[in-house]
C-alpha cells in the first residue's frame, strides 16, 4: 500500500441501532473512529426514539454519521446493509459493533463480517457495558470493555455466479437456458471466440468460450452449464428442469435468499 493510501485510511464503525447509546457512541470515541454508520429500522419508530442522542454524542466527539436503512427483522436485509457499508467503505478499516441491536442484527453483521473481508479490514467487536438498567430508556449505561471477536470466513460464490444469479432473478426466476446465455453475453459476462488468434483471458468475472463458428452456441451451452449452472445446483442455488424440448433454470429457495444480500454486478 503507498504511503498516500495510508494516509487516507479511515477508522469507521458500524452499529445497529437498537435500544443502546452508550454501546454505540463510547467505543466508537474511545477508537478514534472517523465515521459511523448506523444502520436504521425502516419500520420500527421505538428504535428511532434513541438515534437524536445517539448523533448528539458521536456530533460532541466530531464523528460524522452517516445511515442506511434496513428490516431489523429480516437477517438477508441485515446482511445487505452490513455488506452495502463495507462496500462503500473500499479499503477502510470497519469495526462492526455486534453488541448495540437485536440477536438477529448481531448475526446477520457477522455473517456479513465473514463473507465480505476481501480486504481484511474488517473485524467485529462486542462492548460489554458496565450496568444493565431495567427502567426506562436505554438497555445499559456505560461500556467496561470492547471485545475484538474472533474472525471466520464463509465462502460465497465467485462473481460470475452470483450474476448468473442476478439476472435469473431480474428474469422473474425462470429463464430458459439459450436465453440465458445470450443474457450472460448481452452483460458481457460470456464471451465467445471464434478466432484462435485471439487472445482473451477467462477471469472470476468473465467466462470466454472458443470454438468453431458454426458451433458456436453448442459450445457456449456445454461451457455455461459445465462452468456455471453446475456449480450453481452444487451450492443449492439454482435447480433446471425440461419442458418440451427446451432447459429451464431458476432459483431454488435458498438461490432467492442469497440474490437478496449477493451483490449484483449486471447493474451500474
Amino acid at each position: 500500500m503507498s504511503g498516500n493510501a495510508q494516509l487516507n485510511d479511515r477508522r469507521v464503525h458500524a452499529a445497529p441501532l437498537g435500544f443502546e447509546e452508550d454501546r454505540i457512541v463510547l467505543p466508537a470515541v474511545r477508537n478514534g473512529a472517523d465515521r459511523v454508520w448506523l444502520l436504521i429500522p425502516r419500520h420500527d419508530d421505538t428504535a428511532r426514539d434513541f438515534l437524536e442522542d445517539v448523533q448528539a454524542g458521536l456530533a460532541d466527539a466530531k464523528i460524522e454519521v452517516r445511515t442506511i436503512q434496513h428490516d431489523r427483522g429480516d437477517l438477508f436485509d441485515i446482511i445487505r446493509a452490513t455488506r452495502e457499508i463495507i462496500s462503500l467503505e473500499g479499503e477502510n478499516h470497519v469495526l462492526v459493533n455486534l453488541s448495540s441491536g437485536s440477536k438477529i442484527q448481531a448475526v446477520g453483521c457477522m455473517m456479513a463480517c465473514m463473507m465480505f473481508n476481501s480486504t481484511g479490514r474488517v473485524r467485529p467487536y462486542y462492548a460489554e457495558p458496565e450496568e444493565y438498567r431495567r427502567r426506562d430508556g436505554p438497555l445499559s449505561t456505560g461500556v467496561r470493555e470492547v471485545m475484538p471477536l474472533p474472525q471466520y470466513t464463509v465462502q460465497i460464490p465467485p462473481p460470475l455466479l452470483v450474476n448468473t444469479m442476478h439476472i435469473i432473478r431480474n428474469n422473474d426466476n425462470r429463464i430458459r437456458k439459450k436465453d440465458l446465455l445470450d443474457r450472460l453475453r448481452e452483460a458481457g459476462l460470456v464471451v465467445m471466440v471464434s478466432d484462435a488468434a485471439v487472445h482473451i483471458p477467462e477471469t472470476p468475472d468473465v467466462l470466454v468460450v472458443r470454438g468453431r463458428e458454426h458451433y458456436m452456441e453448442t459450445a457456449g451451452l456445454a461451457r455455461m452449464t459445465g462452468s456455471i449452472i453446475d456449480p450453481l445446483i452444487r451450492w443449492n442455488f439454482v435447480r433446471t428442469e425440461k419442458v418440451g424440448r427446451s432447459q429451464w433454470v431458476s432459483l431454488t429457495g435458498e438461490g432467492l435468499n442469497a440474490v437478496r444480500f449477493l451483490p449484483d454486478g449486471t447493474t451500474p
